[in-house]
C-alpha cells in the first residue's frame, strides 16, 4: 500500500508517457513509464500485459480516421504482478511521414483525485455564487455554473453545447453580440457591462468578461467567461456622481466667482472654480487643471491673495478686501473661508469674488444725486432770495417814489418831480429787463425763437455795444478797448440776437469789474468761423463754480440780500442760449481775483 501510495503521488505529478511506432516498438518512454511498467526505449508495447490488448487497439486505430482515443485498460505490472486500471489517452502523431502513437497513462486513483478536485471546484463555484461559463475554441459552451444559469434564466440544457452568443442573445444587444463573435474568432478579450432587471424590478449591473485560455494546440484555445455583479459599485458611483453634480450645479449657479485654492508649502495650487470664474477670466476648465494659482489669475490679484494667505496663521480670519480689475473695469469684494484637507493636512481656501461694480456705481449715483439735490436746494434758496431782491427792491422803490411824487404834487413842490420821475423810470426799466430776460430764456428753451439771418458786420455790432457801455464804464474808471484783425469782417447771422448776447456779457464785465479796470473786445477769423472774445480784469469766478455759473438764476454770491452786485443771475445763461441759437458756442475761463474771458465761436453762415 505504501508503494502504491508513493506511485500514486508520483503519478499525480508525472504521468507515464510512451511513444510507440506502428510496429509496437517503444521509441520513447519517460521516467514514470519505465519505473511503473519496467519497459524502456526499444521495448515492445506488447510486453505490457493489458486487457484489452493495447497492441490490438493501436492496430485498429490505424485503420480509422479518429486522431485520438481515450479508454480504460486493466494493466498488470510485470515487476509486482499487481493489477490496476489505467485510463490511456492515445493520440496519433505523424513525424517525417511516419505514424507514431502517444500513450499517456492515468491511474484510476489519479482520475478519482481529479474527479474529486473537479467536484470540489464545482461545489466551490456554485457555493460561492461565482458565475462562470467555459467554452471551446469555437465558442461552444462546455460548462456553466448555476449562478450563470440563474443570471440568464436558462437551464443547463439550454446552455450546454450551445454557441456563447446564442446563450447571451437576451441580455446583450445585437451590436455587442457582433463584437463578441469577433473576439471569439480573434482569440482576444471582450468585456461589457450589462444592465438587467431583477424580478422585484430593481436594476442589476453585471460585468461580463471573456478571457481566452492557452491550449496544447498552437492555433486553438478555449475561453472562460465570468459575470461579476457590480451593482453596488455602480449605484455607489451614481450616488457620488449625483452628489457631485448637485454640488457642481449649486456652485455654478452662484453668481459670485468662487475659487478653491490649496496651499502646499509655499505654493498656492489651483484646485477648482465655478463656471462664472472661468467665464469672467476667460479660462478653460481643462487647461486650468494642475496649474498653480499664479498661472491662471491676474498678477495683481495673485499678489494680493498670496500676501493675505501668507499672513494667515492657524486658520485665523482673513479680512474682506476690495479688488479692482483694470482690464475688465470691474470691482470685486473678496471674501475668504478656510479648512484643512483631511487627506494631506494642507490648508484649503475657498475664495469668493462678489462683483460690486454696479453697487459702487449706484452708490456714486446716489451720492451725486444727493449732492445735486442739495445744490438744487441751495440754488432754489438763492433763486428765491435773488428774485425777491430783484423784484422787491425796484417794486419798493417804485411805490416809495410814487408816494413822494404824489406828496410833492399835492404840496405843489415841483422841483423834485423830474428827479423822482427818473428814479421811477429806472425801477420800471429794471423790472422790465428782468421779465424780458426770463421771457427770452423761456422762448429759447421752448424752441420758438425766430432767427433772421442777414449779412452783418462784426465791427458794427461790437462797436454799438462798446459805445453803449463806455459812459457807464467811465464812471467806474474802466477802459473799454476793441481789437480786430479785419475791420471789414462780414458774416451771416441774426444781428439782433448776437448784439443782445454780447450786450449781456459786456454788462457783466462792467458790473463785476473793479475801479480802474479794463475790458477788451476782440474779433478774429478762425478758419471758417468767427471768434469773439470779451476779456475783463474783474473779480473773477471761483474755478469750482464755472460749471454752474451758466445755470439760470446762479450768481457767485448766492444770497440775494447779502450780495455786493445787483442782478438775477440770468445774463450769462441767456447769452449762452442766444449763441447756441446761432449754432455757436460760448466758453468761460476765469481766475478768482484776476479776471474773466468769455469766448464766442460762430459759423460764417447759419445753414
Amino acid at each position: 500500500m505504501q508503494q502504491n501510495n508513493s506511485s500514486s503521488v508520483k503519478s499525480l505529478t508525472h504521468k507515464p508517457l510512451a511513444i510507440v511506432n506502428i510496429k509496437g516498438e517503444i521509441e520513447y518512454a519517460n521516467y514514470s513509464f519505465t519505473e511503473d511498467f519496467g519497459l524502456k526505449n526499444g521495448s515492445l508495447i506488447s510486453e505490457l500485459q493489458t486487457e484489452p490488448l493495447l497492441l490490438k487497439v493501436l492496430e485498429k486505430l490505424s485503420t480509422i480516421d479518429y486522431p485520438s482515443l481515450e479508454t480504460d485498460f486493466l494493466v498488470t505490472r510485470s515487476l509486482s504482478s499487481s493489477e490496476q486500471v489505467f485510463s490511456v489517452y492515445i493520440e496519433k502523431i505523424e513525424i517525417k511521414q511516419s505514424l507514431l502513437y502517444s500513450l499517456t497513462f492515468t491511474s484510476n486513483q489519479v482520475a478519482q483525485s481529479l474527479d474529486q478536485k473537479i467536484t470540489d471546484l464545482n461545489y466551490a463555484i456554485d457555493f460561492g455564487g461565482l458565475a462562470v461559463i467555459i467554452c471551446k475554441e469555437d465558442g461552444q459552451v462546455r460548462y456553466s455554473s448555476k449562478s450563470f444559469e440563474e443570471i440568464l434564466s436558462k437551464s443547463i440544457e439550454h446552455i450546454f453545447a450551445k454557441q456563447l452568443f446564442e446563450v447571451l442573445d437576451k441580455v446583450i444587444s445585437p451590436d455587442d453580440l457582433i463584437l463578441l463573435k469577433e473576439a471569439i474568432s480573434q482569440k482576444r478579450n471582450w468585456k461589457k457591462v450589462v444592465q438587467l432587471t431583477k424580478e422585484n424590478g430593481d436594476a442589476q449591473y453585471l460585468e461580463f468578461n471573456l478571457i481566452p485560455l492557452a491550449s496544447r494546440h498552437v492555433n486553438s484555445g478555449s475561453f472562460i467567461m465570468t459575470a461579476v455583479d457590480i451593482t453596488n459599485y455602480i449605484l455607489r458611483n451614481k450616488i457620488i456622481e449625483q452628489a457631485e453634480q448637485r454640488q457642481r450645479l449649486i456652485i455654478d449657479n452662484i453668481s459670485d466667482l468662487l475659487i478653491i485654492v490649496k496651499k502646499d508649502n509655499d505654493k498656492l495650487l489651483f484646485e477648482n472654480a465655478n463656471d462664472n470664474f472661468f467665464k469672467i477670466f476667460d479660462l478653460n476648465r481643462e487647461t486650468a487643471a494642475d496649474k498653480t494659482l499664479e498661472e491662471i489669475i491676474p498678477e495683481e490679484l495673485y499678489d494680493i491673495l498670496q500676501e493675505k494667505i501668507s499672513f494667515n496663521k492657524d486658520n485665523k480670519h482673513i479680512d474682506d478686501f476690495q479688488f479692482s480689475d483694470y482690464f475688465s473695469k470691474r470691482e470685486y469684494l473678496i471674501k475668504f473661508s478656510s479648512t484643512i484637507d483631511v487627506l494631506d493636512k494642507n490648508n484649503i481656501f475657498i475664495i469668493s469674488l462678489s462683483d460690486i461694480t454696479d453697487r459702487i456705481h449706484y452708490e456714486k449715483e446716489l451720492k451725486n444725486a444727493f449732492e445735486k439735490e442739495n445744490k438744487l436746494n441751495r440754488m432754489k434758496d438763492a433763486f428765491i432770495a435773488n428774485m425777491s431782491h430783484e423784484i422787491r427792491t425796484p417794486a419798493t422803490a417804485i411805490i416809495g417814489y410814487s408816494n413822494f411824487l404824489q406828496e410833492d404834487i399835492e404840496a405843489e413842490n415841483f422841483e423834485s418831480v423830474k428827479e423822482i420821475s427818473e428814479l421811477l423810470k429806472e425801477g420800471v426799466t429794471r423790472l422790465t429787463n428782468l421779465l424780458n430776460k426770463i421771457l427770452d430764456i423761456s422762448m429759447l428753451q421752448s424752441g420758438t425763437a425766430e432767427i433772421e439771418v442777414d449779412r452783418c458786420s462784426v465791427s458794427d455790432i461790437i462797436g454799438k455795444v462798446k459805445a453803449k457801455y463806455e459812459d457807464e464804464a467811465a464812471r467806474s474808471e474802466i477802459k473799454i478797448f476793441l481789437e480786430q484783425d479785419n475791420h471789414s469782417l462780414f458774416f451771416y447771422t441774426d444781428k439782433q440776437i448776437l448784439q443782445k448776447a454780447i450786450d449781456l456779457i459786456v454788462d457783466n464785465s462792467v458790473k463785476y469789474n473793479v475801479k480802474g479796470g479794463m475790458i477788451k473786445l476782440s474779433v478774429q477769423k478762425n478758419y471758417d468761423r468767427i471768434l469773439i472774445s470779451i476779456t475783463d480784469t474783474g473779480r473773477g469766478i471761483e474755478e469750482n463754480r464755472l460749471d454752474e455759473i451758466l445755470n439760470p438764476f446762479v450768481q457767485e454770491e448766492l444770497e440775494g440780500h447779502k450780495r455786493n452786485y445787483e442782478g438775477a443771475g440770468l445774463g450769462l445763461t441767456l447769452a449762452q442760449k442766444l449763441i447756441q441759437a446761432l449754432h455757436g458756442s460760448l466758453t468761460i475761463d476765469s481766475i478768482k481775483g484776476v479776471g474773466t474771458q468769455v469766448q464766442i465761436l460762430l459759423p460764417e453762415r447759419i445753414n
